[in-house]
């Protein structure tokens, strides 16, 4: 691990803003998926140097695909704006139309930030978005009963996962995440 990234993750963990630059989220961390009895996997590949994460579904038998991160990713204790992006490239002949990212904060919360997929002709996408901690909320809900739903982040939050959208009844396909960045603006 660089210098660089050492320096970031501490600065997470200890509740600061990130500085200039994104971070990198490790891509070793792995996925799971809570509806694999439809078709829906996650699986962590290795592309010459790079890791990668595989999702897949089969859109004949759910609406949409979601997937959460087995080991959870170090807190955002403290930001006033964030963005994340993520990289992305279409695996099969479906393309996915949206890739949603969740974050979930301190009281159980998830909250779910859309991200409509456009593919370049070389298959690849790009999903970034971006928001701030103090605004209301547009899409959330309670992770059980209880979480307390109030529609406003309570720092710290976590990357808790994605959601992918596709055709209904679209059939079998598959999203390869190259890489997943954060950082504070």
């Amino acid at each position: 691990m660089n210098l660089k990234k050492q320096i970031c993750l501490l600065i997470l963990a200890a509740g600061m803003s990130l500085p200039l630059g994104a971070v990198p989220l490790d891509m070793k961390s792995t996925l799971g998926a809570p509806f694999a009895k439809d078709g829906q996997q996650a699986e962590n590949l290795r592309r010459g140097e790079k890791d990668v994460i595989r999702l897949s579904w089969d859109g004949g038998k759910r609406k949409w695909a979601e997937f959460f991160w087995r080991k959870a990713f170090a807190p955002l204790n403290y930001f006033e704006s964030v963005r994340v992006t993520v990289t992305c490239e279409a695996g099969g002949k479906m393309r996915p139309t949206g890739l949603n990212l969740r974050f979930i904060d301190k009281d159980g919360e998830i909250f779910q930030f859309p991200g409509k997929l456009s593919f370049a002709p070389d298959g690849t996408a790009k999903v970034s978005c971006q928001f701030r901690y103090d605004a209301p909320a547009r899409n959330s809900w309670k992770a059980n009963a209880n979480a307390v739903k109030n529609g406003k982040i309570d720092l710290p939050i976590r990357f808790l996962g994605v959601s992918v959208e596709y055709p209904n009844g679209s059939g079998e396909g598959e999203l390869i995440l190259r890489s997943i960045d954060v950082e504070t603006v």
